[in-house]
């Protein structure tokens, strides 16, 4: 069974005081915070925590912080996506490797998507087989570099396009781990980690857009935030993108990686090139949805 919320807050996907089951698009986002030095974000209409940036001056004891934390709030998962010399302290913490990008940190540090689960995941692990299956063949066909229609251009966004960019977001997303529905939250991080692309139609209005999230000292890239306006879909835009985000980081001395936990299908990307698919080493566990849901 599932623990519930604390009251103080909304269970996953309900708004507070209201009967719905989904809640308003673009109005809720997880939040980020500091444990100790480490970066997280968490929140219950994700029903989780994500140790996306680790410390290593937090260890050992995050392990026991994220516990408490995630009991506190009554959390079902934590995430974590943490360097090789961390994997066993977590895996001793009950924590099972989900997955394992070569090299991520650095070009020289394997990282490890980790899971813990405080209850049994719910889920089709069959279903997750079959959307593996769908994109590793869309990856095939998607061989060739895309191409956009006439009159459309690509270019990098600015911190003065965060709010046309925040309304795309309240357009295609219900709920996001970070508060990119706000213009304010948008332009602050394009000041630092955040990278944002566009595509805008002929007559300058956004119609698609995708972001890389830098690591500047993990030296890798992850690409995520793809959106596109309900108009605008079918034409390719968000491959597009990813392989404009993709060779912009490669000539920047970042590799290539498969998707990582996120919403909106998310692409980190590391030293050492290597095809889109293979790279990733999916390990042989029950939990490896884990990494694969929404974090």
């Amino acid at each position: 069974m599932r623990r519930a919320a604390k009251k103080t807050l909304p269970p996953p996907g309900r708004l507070p005081g209201r009967g719905s089951r989904r809640p308003r698009k673009g109005a809720h986002a997880d939040i980020v915070a500091k444990l100790g030095r480490s970066l997280i974000h968490h929140g219950p209409y994700n029903d989780r925590i994500f140790l996306y940036q680790l410390d290593q001056a937090d260890l050992p004891g995050i392990t026991d912080r994220l516990l408490a934390l995630a009991k506190d709030r009554g959390y079902s998962r934590i995430f974590a996506r943490v360097p090789a010399p961390a994997r066993d302290h977590f895996v001793a913490c009950g924590y099972t490797p989900g997955a394992r990008l070569p090299g991520l940190f650095r070009g020289k540090v394997d990282g490890y998507y980790m899971a813990k689960y405080l209850d049994a995941p719910e889920g089709d692990t069959d279903e997750i087989d079959d959307v593996l299956s769908v994109a590793r063949a869309k990856a095939r066909q998607g061989a060739a570099s895309p191409v956009i229609e006439p009159g459309f251009t690509a270019v990098p966004a600015t911190s003065e396009d965060a709010p046309a960019l925040a309304s795309i977001y309240q357009e295609v997303f219900e709920t996001y781990p970070v508060p990119i529905h706000d213009p304010d939250y948008l332009a602050q991080k394009m000041q630092g980690s955040l990278r944002c692309f566009c595509i805008r139609e002929p007559g300058g209005r956004i119609a698609s857009v995708a972001s890389a999230e830098v690591d500047a000292g993990g030296k890798f890239a992850e690409m995520t935030g793809f959106a596109t306006l309900p108009d605008y879909r079918g034409h390719g835009f968000a491959g597009y993108l990813l392989r404009r985000m993709e060779g912009r980081y490669a000539r920047l001395g970042y590799g290539q990686r498969l998707p990582s936990p996120g919403p909106a299908h998310t692409r980190p990307t590391s030293p050492s090139p290597a095809p889109a698919i293979p790279t990733q080493e999916r390990l042989p566990t029950a939990s490896t949805s884990a990494v694969l849901l929404r974090t």
